[in-house]
């Protein structure tokens, strides 16, 4: 309330709450928002500078019994984002810094280890066709992943001795009994295992949930397009997903995300219609005025209210570009202005020259009475001569020897 800063909270009319920050003063309006951003943006769970993370938790159906008791204790609110593998908490930065603690004790707590299966092509033939769904409910909340990459390609369990022998047993069973299948239009077109929460594209093929977000987010704004295209039919079917199937099926987090990366791509691509606001951290864009505008508009930023010229970048309020620039010294027009014995009026910043008489100046451009020995600016002439006979001793220099 000192600043004259204050915060509203209108009462949602659906789903979300809208805040509104005002003020009399920008500078501080701007301060309070960023302060703002910094708590809604909540803070990742780290422990030694590692994002706190298990594979149980990307899985596990019951993850509530491990977050609940955290968030009671600790005042907070704590999210799960299975996409980037990181706990987000939020709440008062203190509550937030003794809760990410106490999950980084949950989790060194939690000692299980890592197995490894190496997989035959019948092995792996089996995994793909259902397998490593069985392999879920056998094991659930045990965390199962299948590992394509490496050669030969393993399931990775995380769990104890117990579990490893579960998994080779139902592994060695089920391959007496395998025979050969063909895909289903129930198997993901990514994973090829029977879609979980599936998701059915436009052109027919079918993804798990999390393997559909997978391939979405895949793309980054350093490809060369950031077209998202079906990998179905063994990736012969190539049909770019429009935007509208993409929000229809994919979190509100992921979207954002895909947003997000394909406005980068293509303010890289047209960085001379583009510019970031050069405030640190901000990263808002703002359109660039067209070559010849004769008064380019400014742009005021929405995050941090600062204002630009869209056509030379800096602020210069009640300014035209000339103007400003003809303020900004260039080194060299500097160094040649002093050996020429050029000065510039204290006011106005007229440059001038003294080829004789004595050290009272007028300006040409403000009218502006100066010293010419220390630059010192008066409204009337008997003020600059009384000046020079106070300070410096007399309103000429005179040569040594006369």
């Amino acid at each position: 309330m000192d600043s004259k800063v204050f915060l509203r909270d209108y009462p949602p009319s659906i789903a979300f709450t809208c805040l509104k920050l005002e003020g009399q003063d920008a500078k501080q309006v701007a301060s309070a928002k960023k302060e703002l951003d910094v708590i809604l943006a909540g803070c990742v769970v780290e422990h030694n500078g590692q994002a706190v993370w298990r594979e149980a938790w990307s899985k596990m159906k019951n993850i509530s019994s491990i977050l609940k008791p955290v968030e009671q204790a600790f005042n907070v609110i704590i999210s799960r984002d299975t996409l980037r593998r990181q706990l987000r908490v939020y709440g008062a930065p203190k509550s937030c810094t003794e809760a990410a603690k106490r999950l980084a004790e949950l989790t060194h707590a939690d000692n299980e280890a890592r197995f490894e299966i190496p997989l035959d092509s019948d092995g792996f033939r089996w995994t793909c066709q259902g397998g490593q769904n069985e392999l879920f409910s056998a094991l659930d909340p045990k965390p199962v992943t299948l590992d394509v990459v490496s050669n030969p390609k393993r399931i990775i369990i995380h769990g104890n001795q117990e579990d490893y022998e579960k998994a080779l047993t139902l592994l060695h069973g089920a391959k007496k009994q395998l025979t050969k299948t063909t895909p289903t239009d129930k198997d993901c077109s990514a994973c090829w295992t029977e879609a979980e929460c599936p998701v059915r594209t436009q052109c027919g093929h079918v993804y798990c949930s999390g393997c559909f977000e997978a391939l979405c987010s895949s793309k980054s704004a350093t490809d060369s397009d950031m077209l998202i295209r079906c990998v179905g039919d063994e990736d012969t079917c190539r049909r770019v997903l429009p935007l509208g199937e993409l929000r229809e099926h994919l979190s509100s987090t992921t979207l954002e995300d895909i947003l997000g990366a394909a406005f980068s791509s293509y303010i890289a691509k047209n960085a001379a219609e583009f510019r970031y606001c050069p405030t640190p951290d901000c990263g808002m864009v703002y359109r660039v005025a067209k070559e010849g505008v004769k008064v380019p508009p400014a742009h005021t930023c929405g995050k941090c209210l600062i204002s630009l010229c869209t056509s030379c970048h800096v602020s210069h309020e009640n300014q035209s570009c000339a103007e400003h620039k003809s303020q900004i010294p260039d080194p060299r027009v500097e160094l040649l202005k002093k050996n020429l014995g050029i000065k510039d009026c204290p006011k106005c910043k007229t440059s001038m020259e003294k080829i004789d008489g004595c050290d009272h100046m007028t300006c040409q451009g403000c009218g502006a009475h100066i010293c010419w020995k220390c630059l010192e600016s008066f409204t009337s002439g008997r003020d600059c001569y009384e000046h020079l006979n106070r300070v410096h001793g007399g309103i000429m220099d005179v040569p040594r020897g006369l």
